[in-house]
Formats: C-alpha cells, structure tokens, sequence
C-alpha cells in the first residue's frame, strides 16, 4: 500500500463527517422535486422551516389552497401532513452500499388513508436520484403474524380472508433508523378487530447501513 493510499484511508471518515454536517433536512426538503411534492412551491417549504426553528405553528396553504403542516423536524426526519388523509415522512440515513466509502440516503414514506392507511416506501440519494427498494421483505399478511398463538387453522383462514385484500402502512422512527410496519385493519367487527389485534402486530425492521431487515 503506498503512502497516497494511506492519506487517502486516514483522511476519508474526516470527509464522511464534513459532509454529514452539510446535508440537513432543511437542504433535503427545500431542495425536494416538485414530482414528488407537485403543489408545494419552493418558497411554502422554507416559509414551513422557518415556521418550525421559530417555534411557531409550521403551517402553509399550498398551490391548491390546501393547509399542510410541518409537524416535526429535526436534523435527520421530517413528517409533514399534506392533509387530513396523506402525509410524507423523510429520514436521512447512513448508508454503506457504495464499496469503498460511505455516504447518505434518504428514505421517504408518502401514505394515505385516515383510518384505514396504505404506504409506500422509496428511497433516494441525497440529490434526489431515485434507488431500488432497500426494503427485501415482502409485505405478506403471514410477517405480521405471531408465532405462538392457539386459533385453530379454520378460524386463521376465516380472519385471513377477512383482511384481504391487505395493506401496509408505515412509519419512520424520528429518534432511530428503525421502520415500523403495520397491517391496516379494514372496517371488520369489534369482535373481529380484537381477534386480528391480538394475532398480527406492527414489524420493525432495523437499518443496517445497506438494507431495513
């Protein structure tokens, strides 16, 4: 190993922790395309930063007329609530995929529904270039099941059945890197919603710096 290779490896975390200093969230949302937020303009993000480190109620009317409101923001998550129905999470996350050196990521949650909320999960580079999916699981009903439970095989079928067709929200956690999976309960009886409640509970998965598993 010549002597410009070992500069080299003794310099890099240095450069790692500058530029982890340099990319906040306010740099991430306000720089945000407008694909991927089309009624927000670039001044409605940052009046809602500025909002927010004001202490003051992060709250804007976007293109439509809609309220949205910035509900929380920290230097590495965002949840904004785009309406009483759909909101957007982002957290910035550590990621060691790229061989020789590690770097940052976003990973953004947009879902929908009150009661009843389905999610989607993407994942982006800090310039905002769309990334495969870092989530390898597959949102199937049997993940979210127990493992020791006594209802009897007909009775699991029956509320199985009941659930579909299924769907998943999802949550960032604002304090980790942990994502938090949930089966969403569609409009079923009392009894039945108790029943399901104590079969399938929320997954977390755990960032790793490469996948959530």
């Amino acid at each position: 190993m010549n002597i410009k290779t070992i500069i080299t490896l003794l310099l890099f975390p240095m450069s790692i922790q500058l530029f982890a200093q340099e990319v906040s969230m306010r740099t991430i949302f306000v720089n945000m395309p407008d694909t991927l937020l089309p009624y927000m303009s670039s001044g409605n993000k940052l009046d809602l930063i500025d909002f927010a480190e004001s202490g003051m109620e992060a709250q804007v009317n976007d293109n439509l007329g809609d309220s949205v409101t910035l509900t929380k923001l920290t230097h590495d998550y965002l949840y904004l609530r785009l309406s009483p129905s759909s909101s957007v999470e982002l957290k910035i996350l550590p990621y060691h995929g790229n061989s020789f050196r590690d770097s940052l990521i976003i990973c953004m949650v947009s879902s929908v529904g009150s009661d009843i909320k389905e999610s989607s999960v993407q994942f982006y580079t800090t310039g905002w270039k769309s990334m495969k999916s870092l989530v390898p699981i597959k949102f199937e009903i049997s993940n979210f099941m127990i493992e020791d439970h006594t209802v009897s095989d007909e009775r699991l079928r029956i509320l199985t059945d009941k659930l579909c067709p299924f769907m998943v929200s999802a949550n960032l956690s604002p304090e980790t890197t942990d994502l938090i999976l949930k089966l969403s309960i569609p409009l079923l009886t009392e009894e039945d919603k108790g029943e399901i409640g104590s079969l399938f509970i929320p997954k977390t998965l755990k960032w790793d710096g490469n996948i959530f598993k």
